[in-house]
């Protein structure tokens, strides 16, 4: 029989140790490595979830409020018999159109639309901020027939003349 020395035994449990712990470390960096991998991609859906609804959000409030701030200016009745209160009225008229879509369609709406939404309420703050300083939005231009005219009637003349010889 061989007689086994006490440190060759120690030597072999230490072995036997570090071999088992690196086996369990591997497995769970294995493990940890796929755990990143499925919730990356699962972290992401729900950032982007809250991004689509944080964006939803802030349309309807700047929607609610320049709606708002459109009834109230149509109340006053400052802007009677204007430009600007007719283009006030032009605003208020397509809101109002809007909220019945927006209403129909909150959750379903994809973000392109409400990107596309969200231009044309800049587009209508800027004439409600005009309409509320009184100043029209659109320019009004007289158009002046005169020079026109006078130069149709001198081509006329000149074919008539022509037409003559």
């Amino acid at each position: 029989m061989r007689k086994y020395s006490r440190a060759l035994q120690t030597a072999n449990f230490k072995r036997d140790y570090v071999t088992v712990l690196a086996v369990v470390i591997f497995f769970l960096i294995v493990i940890g490595e796929l755990a990143l991998s499925i919730s990356i991609p699962v972290y992401f859906v729900r950032s982007d979830l809250w991004a689509v609804q944080l964006a939803r959000q802030s349309l309807h409030r700047d929607f609610d409020s320049l709606r708002q701030r459109s009834r109230r200016l149509e109340e006053k009745g400052t802007l009677k018999d204007s430009i600007a209160g007719d283009e006030n009225q032009l605003v208020l008229w397509n809101l109002n159109m809007m909220a019945h879509y927006l209403r129909a369609h909150r959750d379903t709406m994809p973000p392109e639309q409400a990107a596309a939404i969200a231009r044309d309420l800049k587009g209508f703050n800027r004439i409600h901020l005009r309409a509320s300083k009184k100043q029209p939005y659109n320019r009004i231009e007289k158009l002046d027939l005169q020079p026109a005219l006078e130069r149709l009637a001198k081509e006329l003349e000149q074919k008539g003349t022509a037409g003559e010889k």
